[in-house]
Formats: structure tokens, C-alpha cells, sequence
């Protein structure tokens, strides 16, 4: 999942920056991989933006509340860039590599798309299992009841949700390894 984590991240990115490759891309979330997050309100901040905030609060650079959520919402503004530096630093320790290659990332966008059929077809089982659960089918009169009352697995919106998603996930991949 880790690996998913980070692909889907630097995938963010790219979609995000139509003009950004893979060399480009690096180059932009270059840097030490951020080890210590700190959860502020249910936003991941960290270790030193949390350091650099609370420094400033006990400096007085801030005067009123307000100023302390305007710098609170700054750092909500980096936080998508600085979750892309992090992904970036996940992959290439998960790969054991300092540099990403092409060879690299395709390999690394195969195994994400591997990942996220993974996922669809398991949301997909689960759904069915509940389906074809022998307790809660015993609570109708036949299979016919039954579906008219609460659908099938392939009906249910979720599966088709995350079908949906993997469908364009699919594409993104697609899109995004025909640019090198």
C-alpha cells in the first residue's frame, strides 16, 4: 500500500502539472524524505513546519487568532507539494534506489495499476460475499425477492464507484506513461 501511496501522489502531481515529466518532476520534489508528521487538527503538519509554527507563536509574530489560522491555512496550501516530496522519498526507499528511473517508474505505474484492479475486484468480492451471505438471504422468500429488494453485487453503487475509478486510473496511467 505504500507503494500505492506514493505512485498515486507523484500521479497527482503530474495530472496536476500537464507540463511535468518524470525528470522534471523529480527534480521539483528533490529533497530528504519528511520522517515525523505531526496531526494538528486533522491536518498533517510537519515536524519542522510544526517546530517553525510554535516558535513563531511563542515569538509573538502572530498577534490574534486569526493570524495563527492564516498561518495554519499556509501550511494547509504546502501540504499537497510536501505529500508529493514525501511520496517521492516512500518510493525510491521502497525501490532502494536514489534516482527514478524511466525503467523505474514504468515498472513503478504497472504495479500501481496492478494494485488498483486489486482493489476493485476485492471491493467487488466483498460486495458479493454479502450477497451470497446464507443469513441475510435467509431473511427473504427466494433469490427473486431478494434481488428486487436489495440488487445485486454488480448493481451495488459502490462496486460500480469503484470500477468507475479504476477505469480512470487506468487512463491516467496510460496517459501518464506516454510521457515519459
Amino acid at each position: 500500500m505504500l507503494h500505492y501511496y506514493a505512485v498515486k501522489n507523484l500521479m497527482a502531481y503530474l495530472a496536476a502539472n500537464p507540463q511535468a515529466g518524470l525528470a522534471s518532476m523529480c527534480a521539483d520534489l528533490a529533497g530528504p524524505r519528511q520522517r515525523e508528521w505531526f496531526n494538528l487538527g486533522g491536518q498533517l503538519v510537519s515536524a519542522a513546519d510544526m517546530a517553525r509554527l510554535i516558535g513563531e507563536i511563542k515569538a509573538s509574530k502572530y498577534k490574534n487568532w486569526h493570524e495563527i489560522h492564516a498561518a495554519y491555512d499556509r501550511l494547509w496550501a504546502a501540504y499537497p507539494r510536501e505529500k508529493q516530496r514525501h511520496a517521492l522519498g516512500t518510493l525510491l526507499e521502497l525501490l532502494a534506489v536514489e534516482k527514478l528511473t524511466p525503467q523505474l517508474w514504468s515498472a513503478a505505474l504497472s504495479e500501481t495499476l496492478r494494485i488498483q484492479e486489486f482493489i476493485r475486484d476485492q471491493v467487488y468480492l466483498s460486495r458479493k460475499k454479502d450477497y451470497d451471505n446464507p443469513f441475510r438471504r435467509a431473511t427473504y422468500r427466494n433469490e427473486e425477492e431478494m434481488k428486487a429488494v436489495i440488487g445485486t453485487a454488480e448493481d451495488n453503487s459502490f462496486v460500480k464507484q469503484t470500477r468507475k475509478d479504476a477505469e480512470a486510473f487506468k487512463m491516467l496511467v496510460a496517459e501518464i506513461s506516454a510521457r515519459g
